[in-house]
């Protein structure tokens, strides 16, 4: 609960200073939102496919995700979706996943999204 406390403190403090300066900031995730990001990362961790694709297909809209860069949307996105491969990489690899074909497929994955 106290933590809940402090990121809604933050998320207040973030929201100010955005005021004053106009630049979009980023608030961090509440907790429902890491639980969930948890629950994606274990399915992929343990190779629930069919779980992680429900699970996806429902993504709690919260508003914005993080600003990783301010110049371009798409490079904003692509920055986020290298992000997210690399996470699932990660759970994937922790899951068993020889980390040879992890990297190889993690590398796929980003090139893909690279030519679009």
């Amino acid at each position: 609960m106290e933590f809940a406390r402090a990121q809604e403190s933050l998320c207040k403090i973030f929201t100010t200073a955005s005021d004053i300066n106009g630049n979009a900031v980023y608030c961090p995730l509440r907790t429902d939102d890491f639980m969930y990001e948890k629950k994606l990362f274990q399915c992929i961790k343990e190779g629930r496919k069919d779980e992680f694709l429900k699970l996806f297909k429902i993504i709690p809209d919260r508003g914005q995700m993080g600003v990783l860069s301010k110049k371009s949307l798409l490079r904003n996105q692509k920055n986020l979706g290298i992000t997210v491969i690399t996470l699932a990489t990660r759970a994937a690899m922790e899951g068993g996943l020889h980390h040879e074909i992890a990297y190889t497929l993690s590398d796929l994955y980003i090139q893909s999204l690279m030519l679009k």
